[in-house]
């Protein structure tokens, strides 16, 4: 990706860094820019509490982030599929080469390993709203991180912009039975709200 990572940071600028967990994300991607351009950011100081402001699992978390394999940040057209008169429906794309596993073939306990692979995807879009259209059931905000990896899903209208932000990290391979609730769990949440429904 030609784009540098001080140049997503600028456009993240209109994300809701407000938001406590979204705003923690964005610390991530901040000390990932510093250490991409030589720059000291791991060693900056909380001014409230003087303690560092990423543990070490933190920054690698955010050096996968700013460095993932899978890194989508792009617009999208409105082009919504209408379901009954003033209520449309829009599918947020679904990118060749992410992780795609159903979670309804997905049973709720294993008795042995599952094979799987490691992924680190995340995903930007923007959207223009038509004047009137209100996102049903509001700002979507799923956020956790376990042994087996972590998530972000972000949802949020601002005005006449919809803006989507999906972060999917699998650190294994290999899910053993300790790790398969785990990662069903992750599998179930990842595979949500990939439709969105609007008034208008």
């Amino acid at each position: 990706n030609s784009c540098g990572v001080k140049e997503r940071l600028e456009r993240f600028e209109m994300l809701p860094c407000e938001n406590v967990g979204w705003h923690h994300q964005c610390a991530l991607l901040s000390s990932a820019a510093d250490s991409h351009n030589g720059e000291h950011g791991d060693d900056r100081l909380s001014a409230t509490d003087k303690k560092p402001l990423m543990t070490e699992s933190e920054k690698a978390d955010a050096a996968a982030v700013a460095s993932a394999p899978i890194y989508i940040d792009r617009a999208l057209d409105w082009e919504p599929d209408t379901i009954i008169e003033n209520y449309v429906r829009i599918n947020p794309p679904q990118e060749k080469g992410g992780l795609n596993i159903d979670p309804a073939k997905l049973n709720a306990s294993r008795s042995s390993d599952v094979q799987a692979r490691a992924a680190s995807e995340f995903y930007h879009y923007t959207l223009e709203l038509p004047k009137g259209a209100k996102l049903i059931g509001g700002d979507i905000n799923i956020e956790y991180t376990r042994n087996i990896g972590s998530i972000s899903i972000i949802i949020k209208q601002k005005g006449r912009r919809l803006l989507i932000t999906r972060s999917l990290r699998l650190r294994k391979a290999v899910i053993t039975k300790a790790d398969y609730s785990d990662f069903r769990q992750l599998m179930i949440d990842w595979n949500n709200h990939r439709q969105l429904y609007f008034s208008l």
